[in-house]
């Protein structure tokens, strides 16, 4: 009976504290909205892990093409030549 109990207090004291971080991060997401035919441009993330010095983070300018429900787009280069696959579009 005590294990249950102990049980019980553990599981509810991380849910508590699983939402309180939740509520601290969503605090600062910026929302990011896209258009179709807008430009935008594409952040290399190799980078991320590794800055370096005087060398260009963003790949290149692209329009948007499609956008899907779940927030990820697909691009186009300025010539009109696709990118392969879909890019997250929420991070």
């Amino acid at each position: 009976m005590e294990l249950d109990e102990t049980r019980f207090l553990v599981e509810f004291h991380q849910l508590v504290e699983q939402r309180r971080k939740k509520s601290w991060h969503d605090r600062y997401i910026k929302g990011k909205s896209f258009e179709v035919g807008e430009h935008v441009l594409l952040y290399d993330n190799r980078f991320q892990k590794f800055p370096g010095k005087l060398q260009m983070h963003w790949l290149d300018l692209f329009i948007v093409i499609e956008i899907k429900d779940s927030g990820a787009v697909r691009l186009a280069q300025l010539d009109g030549v696709l990118l392969h696959g879909w890019i997250n579009g929420i991070a």
